[in-house]
């Protein structure tokens, strides 16, 4: 069994979904569609919101270095501010870019999995494990 802490466990672990789709990035010239797609899902992936891989680093991270109540304000600031940014992405993609209503649909999906999924945000972690 491994002395490592559980932080960093899953810190480590939650680091290979992102990562994967970095290695498509090698095969650019053969399989670039799937390649740039990959590229694509892990940056998305790599957003501090629960419950993608970027929320699970970030909590694994500050796991190994603060309690967990210190953990849930930091992420919880951090989510919100992440939420304002891509709000105004949306509308600036809206409305400068003309993309129409799709973004709009995609940030209405991401705040109401957000509120569903707000009440058992950590406790799916098992940080004290």
């Amino acid at each position: 069994e491994s002395n490592m802490e559980p932080g960093i466990k899953m810190a480590i672990c939650a680091v290979a979904g992102p990562l994967s789709g970095f290695c498509l990035l090698c095969m650019l010239h053969v399989i670039p569609r799937i390649a740039i797609c990959g590229l694509f899902l892990s940056l998305c992936n790599l957003l501090p919101i629960f419950p993608l891989d970027g929320c699970r680093i970030l909590v694994g991270v500050l796991s190994f270095m603060l309690e967990e109540r210190a953990v849930r304000i930091i992420l919880y600031y951090i989510e919100c501010v992440t939420f304002a940014v891509i709000t105004i992405l949306v509308i600036y993609a809206i409305f400068r870019l003309n993309l129409g209503i799709i973004p709009l649909i995609a940030l209405i999906v991401l705040f109401v999995k957000k509120k569903y999924l707000a009440n058992n945000r950590l406790s799916r972690y098992n940080m004290n494990k």
